[in-house]
């Protein structure tokens, strides 16, 4: 059984994923928050397998790639499944960089984000970055820590991102 939770501030799309998980039939819905701090105060380590993760948490101050960090020193063998409803390349790129271990956006249909569920929870991690080829290259990193699947930084990514 796959422990998951969903963490979104709109208490209406965090249902709408909370059922599409439970009609995975390996798959056990922990809690759905409402917060970022919600999670992190009635979730213990281990607990969960997997986190649904709004990229637009009202409640967090930051970046998304900030509350994926966070995430990942308090549930660190969790993946997570970023959610984003703003434009879909843009989210999918940030959420990916970010080092979640894959994106679904809000307007993809109920068997879509079914899918992309199953393939994150089985450790299929089909969303692959973009590589850019140029001379602005820099420097790589790991997209996230168990693949081997590298950003290209440009010049103006790498004094953005501190790398």
């Amino acid at each position: 059984m796959m422990n998951i939770s969903v963490i979104d501030d709109h208490p209406l799309l965090a249902m709408g994923i909370e059922c599409v998980c439970q009609s995975i039939g390996w798959v056990k819905v922990c809690n759905v928050y409402y917060s970022l701090d919600s999670f992190i105060d009635n979730t213990m380590c281990g607990d969960v397998d997997l986190i649904i993760l709004d990229m637009r948490l009202s409640s967090t101050d930051g970046s998304h790639a900030q509350v994926v960090n966070k995430l990942k020193k308090y549930v660190p063998d969790a993946k997570i499944l970023s959610v984003g409803g703003g434009h879909y390349e843009r989210d999918r790129h940030e959420a990916l960089r970010s080092g979640s271990h894959g994106f679904a956006s809000k307007t993809e249909s109920l068997k879509s984000l079914k899918e992309k569920i199953e393939n994150v929870c089985k450790g299929n991690f089909g969303s692959k970055l973009p590589v850019r080829i140029g001379t602005d290259m820099l420097a790589t990193r790991p997209l996230a820590a168990d693949l081997e699947i590298y950003v290209t930084l440009t010049i103006s990514e790498k004094r953005c991102s501190g790398d």
